[in-house]
């Protein structure tokens, strides 16, 4: 009885094998979701700096400073991602 009811030792391998290969692709998805945040937050300080450097210049007219997209849940709680003080020692 007891063989029937047991699983066999190549299938739990498969089956561990396969349960580390979602943790690890979980992990690289949050980990790309982390760089596509930050890209993010340095493409809109790039814009930001073009825009400041032109103004202070006088070359207003020169600058082509391109729209970034927004992740939806940027503003869930009405504050602006950059009105958020940032990590300690950050700046």
């Amino acid at each position: 009885m007891k063989a029937q009811d047991s699983t066999p030792e190549a299938f739990s391998r498969k089956l561990s094998e396969h349960e580390q290969l979602k943790k690890k692709y979980a992990d690289l998805r949050q980990h790309c979701a982390d760089l596509e945040e930050r890209l993010q937050v340095h493409a809109r300080a790039i814009n930001l700096l073009t825009l400041e450097n032109a103004a202070l210049s006088g070359r207003d007219g020169g600058s082509h400073v391109l729209p970034t997209r927004r992740p939806p849940d940027t503003e869930q709680d009405g504050v602006n991602e950059r009105d958020r003080p940032g990590p300690a020692g950050a700046g």
